[in-house]
């Protein structure tokens, strides 16, 4: 079944909605952006899923409506060129056809129906924390929590991780990752699970997590068992709002942080234990 989609609006001072916008990504919608501005007010649309309606719900839009998923999604798709991640070394690229040409480094992505299109400060982050450790480490095993569109898996099989698990609890973003996998010519199986009611097989050298905050809270205390002996581990998804609460559950964990960048009011966190 195709995921509901729901557009909703808001009117908030033009001083607050940077800031609006952003807790309502932090809250789970899939886009926001500021699209009407006047000298002292803005207006704020966002897309959600129904997992995140109701907490939006509850900031009290001016109106929200049910919308066409393919009508967002290529509307949207059509002012999307790509960009590039791990220090600008890796170009993501939208795919116009089945199988794309080969390119060196470069990702082919279909990104609609799920989160990750390679632009948000988390993404970004996490990408670059990817590169660095992998360059550095050499890890054979990746775990992809929350894999969304696949981007991080790709970059890790890019750069020759030979074994990656993906996992999402959202069907939309399973089919996105495998279609994206089969864009550039992956064999690999996503996972459809909770990953907060899963765990790996076996432990593995890399674990990487760009979830909402409220879910990487209640996976912490399970991440250092399914690390090996030094593992690491890079965490993002969360606004800079909840922070020190992510810092405290890392601590509580034995998850020692070793870095904590900042961009754009999201946070990534990485270590090894």
């Amino acid at each position: 079944m195709t995921p509901k989609l729901y557009q909703l609006e808001w009117i908030c001072p033009l001083s607050n909605a940077e800031a609006f916008s952003d807790e309502l990504l932090a809250l789970g919608a899939f886009s926001a952006s500021v699209t009407d501005v006047s000298e002292t007010e803005a207006r704020i649309e966002a897309v959600s899923g129904t997992d995140t309606l109701a907490a939006l719900l509850e900031l009290a839009p001016t109106h929200h409506h049910l919308i066409e998923n393919s009508d967002w999604e290529n509307r949207w798709l059509d002012d999307y060129v790509g960009t590039t991640l791990c220090h600008q070394m890796i170009a993501l690229r939208p795919a116009q056809e089945e199988v794309p040409a080969f390119q060196p480094n470069t990702i082919w992505i279909d990104p609609r129906s799920a989160f990750g299109d390679g632009l948000h400060p988390t993404t970004q982050l996490c990408a670059d924390a990817i590169y660095d450790h992998i360059q550095l480490n050499h890890p054979s095993t990746m775990l992809d929590l929350g894999c969304g569109t696949g981007i991080l898996s790709l970059i890790a099989a890019h750069l020759g991780i030979q074994n990656i698990i993906a996992i999402d609890y959202d069907p939309a973003a399973v089919s996105s990752t495998l279609r994206n996998f089969q864009l550039n010519q992956i064999s690999i199986a996503p996972i459809d699970a909770d990953v907060t009611n899963w765990a790996p097989e076996m432990p593995a050298p890399l674990i990487v997590a760009n979830l909402q905050t409220h879910i990487l809270l209640r996976i912490v205390p399970r991440l250092k068992s399914w690390l090996t002996p030094g593992g690491h581990f890079i965490l993002s998804g969360v606004h800079s709002q909840w922070k020190e609460e992510i810092l405290d559950a890392c601590h509580m964990a034995g998850l020692p942080i070793d870095s904590t960048i900042d961009k754009d009011d999201w946070i990534m966190l990485s270590g090894s234990i």
